[in-house]
């Protein structure tokens, strides 16, 4: 059976991240946060980004779903903002910074 893990590598602008693992077993997904984001709603995010990886046979949304949350649960409470340092949306459109995850997994 696989193992699947989701890790949080970095936040922030797309042209600073270093690494875009491109590899197989790894998909990695961009979520735009700010100051106001929550844990829950990068979470939901997050999710439904992952269940859109082209994952081996036999993957199921469980396995996806137990990985996403066990790396949210370290990051915080549902409610608690995502990084309570970054800025709040201006409304103005600009850019936001990313919460980079990686999701792997391993035969």
């Amino acid at each position: 059976m696989a193992t699947y893990t989701v890790e949080h590598i970095h936040t922030c602008y797309p042209e600073y991240l270093q690494d875009h693992h491109n590899r197989d077993g790894e998909y990695l997904v961009g979520i735009e946060v700010d100051g106001a984001i929550t844990v829950q709603e990068v979470t939901d995010q997050l999710m439904s980004e992952c269940l859109e990886a082209e994952l081996p046979e036999g993957a199921t949304n469980e396995h996806v779903e137990a990985a996403v949350m066990s790396c949210m649960d370290q990051i915080g409470a549902p409610d608690e903002p995502f990084d309570d340092s970054l800025e709040e949306d201006d409304g103005k459109g600009d850019d936001h910074p990313q919460a980079w995850f990686l999701l792997k997994w391993e035969a």
